[in-house]
């Protein structure tokens, strides 16, 4: 797998939100593609993850379909195509061209005004005519296209941005490149790569590491110690930089965040069963199939996620505090043809069993408007799963999960104030914060062992802190 393979496919897994930007991206594509003209959109890639994000993209951007796209987890090259009039004078009436006109391909500024569109279309611009170089070998990043036009348009939008290119002309292609690392690692940060960026500066250093070593050789070992420690320095402070991001929860990782709920075709079911002498035989026939459709055990059911995962989810409340407030879940498959048609449209609910202590497991959770984060970071759920047994949610083999119970309500005459004021009184009583305090005590614990100091904390000796 080439560096250029790589950075695009951690691209890919940047999430198509806001329409500005999707049409930017979109926009960039198309520039730098194969064939962009009146008559056709032609793009062709060998990268299986930008093949899956191509179609969501136009979807999202232009709202509309390939004529002709590849089946999935096609080997080799994979051609997307849109031939179809309407289609082609939509993308170029939304663009800002004139569809009855000849189409000169140059760079629309007006589509590009806000940062986050101009980082999304260079985005884009990278996808269809992007490479780079392996930076263990050399520092090389460049933009081809057939365009003259496009290539000197985007040269000036990069310097307006502070990236001062070069260009070449090429075998008919019109390229735009760097050759500074620094300028590489600004770029492949801009338009979301920033794990790419971390390797070009790991290169830059380790070339760095590498030259001084060779230069004791030929320079004097006082010289040679000072340049190695400086070198120590700055990985450190890079490495104690990334600790502190990570301590204060500043991770980028695969998920969404949706409403939780039980199966609502269950509930379907449910409301059926109220009125069965009204019933009309197709409601007779969803009855007899929905009763037959049991929600998966383990398992969670997330309509059209933005994420691909083949293992356990993990699954979190905010906030989050204690280690018995987290619950690792299989992603529900095969989904069932009814459950696609009723449900597949709830993009942002997340449903798990209603006979589960899922929602418990979530700090009390309940399914009157909660939301849940839904992780599919595979060190995050290795990292979850070391704290309870997975797919087993009682209390036996796991840590114990607080369920406060409902109290019923004491009915009283709202014109006596003696009761009026103890409703008040009652209601500022609750113990909620003490039931808290006692699940962070208890999840900070282990059975035969003395309490340890937290990192950001008071040091606990061999009694748990008191309820607040």
């Amino acid at each position: 797998m080439s560096f250029s393979f790589e950075v695009k496919n951690e691209l890919c897994r940047l999430p198509v939100q806001k329409l500005c930007c999707a049409r930017a991206e979109a926009y960039g594509v198309l520039l730098y593609c194969n064939t962009f003209s009146s008559t056709e959109v032609r793009i062709i890639t060998e990268n299986p993850n930008l093949a899956a994000r191509l179609p969501r993209l136009f979807h999202r951007a232009f709202n509309l379909r390939f004529d002709r796209q590849p089946e999935p987890d096609q080997p080799g090259k994979q051609i997307f195509q849109i031939t179809e009039r309407k289609k082609l004078d939509h993308i170029i009436n939304l663009l800002g061209y004139d569809p009855r006109q000849n189409l000169v391909l140059h760079i629309n500024f007006g589509l590009l005004e806000d940062a986050c569109c101009r980082a999304s279309f260079l985005r884009g611009v990278f996808f269809a005519g992007g490479s780079i170089t392996d930076p263990l070998k050399r520092y090389h990043l460049e933009l081809a296209t057939s365009h003259l036009q496009a290539s000197r348009e985007l040269e000036a939008l990069l310097r307006e941005d502070h990236f001062p290119p070069k260009s070449v002309s090429r075998n008919g292609s019109f390229i735009t490149y760097f050759k500074q690392s620094d300028q590489i690692e600004d770029f492949l940060t801009l338009i979301g790569a920033p794990v790419a960026a971390m390797k070009v500066m790991s290169a830059k250093m380790e070339k760095d590491l590498r030259n001084s070593v060779n230069r004791r050789l030929n320079c004097d070992s006082a010289n040679l110690d000072k340049a190695v420690e400086a070198s120590q320095e700055q990985l450190e402070a890079m490495a104690q930089r990334l600790l502190k991001d990570y301590a204060l929860g500043r991770l980028q990782v695969a998920g969404d965040v949706r409403f939780l709920s039980g199966d609502l075709l269950q509930f379907l079911v449910t409301l059926l069963d109220v009125t069965p002498k009204k019933r009309t035989k197709s409601q007779w026939t969803f009855l007899s199939v929905a009763q037959s459709i049991e929600f998966q055990d383990h398992a969670f059911y997330a309509p059209r996620p933005g994420y691909k995962s083949k293992s356990a989810c993990t699954l979190l409340r905010n906030p989050h505090i204690a280690r018995n407030e987290e619950i690792l879940l299989d992603p529900y498959r095969p989904v069932e043809q009814m459950r696609k048609h009723y449900l597949g449209h709830l993009t942002d609910v997340v449903m798990v069993s209603s006979t589960m202590y899922a929602a418990e497991r979530l700090g009390g959770a309940d399914f009157d408007g909660d939301m849940v984060k839904t992780i599919a970071d595979p060190i995050v759920n290795r990292c979850v799963q070391k704290n309870y047994q997975y797919q087993n949610l009682d209390n036996l083999g796991n840590l114990p999960f607080l369920k406060i119970p409902a109290i019923q309500a004491r009915v009283q005459d709202a014109k006596d104030w003696r009761a009026r004021f103890q409703t008040v009184r009652d209601t500022f009583s609750s113990r909620v914060g003490q039931i808290s305090n006692a699940a962070l005590a208890r999840s900070a614990s282990r059975p035969g062992k003395r309490w340890k100091r937290w990192p950001f904390s008071p040091a606990w000796k061999s009694t748990p802190p008191k309820a607040a």
